[in-house]
Order: C-alpha cells, then sequence, then structure tokens
C-alpha cells in the first residue's frame, strides 16, 4: 500500500559528532506526519580512529589531554564535512528551511563553517536527536514545535490565495 503525501511540512538534519541523517517530514492525505530518511552521512571509521590510544588504561594526563584535543579536531573536522554536505543538500533538493539538531558541543563549529549564503534559512538547535526512533521523534517536544512552524510557514498568506 502507498502512503500518499500531501507536502512537505518540514527539512531537519540530526547529528551527533561523527554522524548525519537528512530528514523530509511530510504529512499523509490523512493528516499524519511521515519521515524519510533522504540522505545520511558519516565520519569514515578510519578518521575517528586517527591518532587514538590502543588503551585509556595507564593514561597519562598528558595523554589524557591530547584524547581531548583529537575528540575536538574530530568534532571540527566532521563539522566542516557536514557543512559541505549540508550546502550540497539544500542547492539539490531546493531546501527553503532546513533546521539542524545537533550536540551543543559541536554547534559553534558548525555555525562557523555554514556558507553564508544560507544562513538565513538555517536554525540550529543544540540538541542530539540522532538516536531517536521515528516514534520517539514524532513525541519530541522540538519536533513538535518544528512541525508547527512549518505549518505555518508553509501555509498560504492571504494575499496568495
Amino acid at each position: 500500500m502507498t502512503i500518499s503525501r500531501t507536502q512537505i511540512q518540514a527539512w531537519m538534519v540530526l547529528s551527533d559528532s561523527s554522524h548525519a541523517r537528512l530528514i523530509r517530514c511530510s504529512r499523509t492525505t490523512a493528516g499524519h506526519v511521515h519521515f524519510d530518511v533522504v540522505d545520511k552521512l558519516e565520519l569514515p571509521s578510519s578518521e575517528r580512529e586517527h591518532g587514538r590510544p590502543c588503551s585509556l588504561a595507564g593514561m597519562t594526563s598528558h595523554a589524557f589531554a591530547a584524547e581531548h584535543h583529537t575528540a575536538e579536531e574530530d568534532i571540527r573536522r566532521f563539522s566542516k564535512q557536514l557543512a559541505q554536505w549540508i550546502d550540497k543538500q539544500i542547492k539539490t533538493r531546493e531546501i527553503d528551511f532546513l533546521t539542524i539538531f545537533t550536540p551543543a558541543r559541536a554547534l559553534e563549529a558548525l555555525r562557523t563553517r555554514i556558507h553564508h549564503a544560507h544562513r538565513g534559512m538555517i536554525e540550529l538547535r543544540t540538541e542530539n536527536l540522532f538516536h531517536l526512533s521515528d516514534d520517539a521523534l514524532l513525541r519530541h517536544e522540538a519536533i513538535q514545535k518544528l512541525i508547527t512552524q512549518s505549518q505555518h510557514r508553509n501555509a498560504p498568506s492571504a494575499h496568495q490565495a
């Protein structure tokens, strides 16, 4: 059975520090909200493991600081790839507004890398929703708010009717 969707309600990216999903949120003709994962991005495991110690056992404070530095580098590296991927998605899919949910530790690194031409069409939110199921996403307060805002943004204005 094919589900008929009347319109795209919202576009969102859910990311953690090494993965991202582009999700199209649409409403069926019956009025139900449906999520489609349109594309995914993942920092290759070889890049996530680069420079990491084999074991944390016996780690000195210097080695611990180096590990922390490596984690920050991973975030910067992934943020750069994510910003480029988002730029491509916006252009390819003709996305007019995109909400990005990302952990707080990655927000600033991503904010500085978003293409200036897209900054007015992107909302950055500091929430890590990447690992939530579709059902949990649909019930999440931030997603409910996003859907409501999108309905208002997509509603025809009085002068268009």
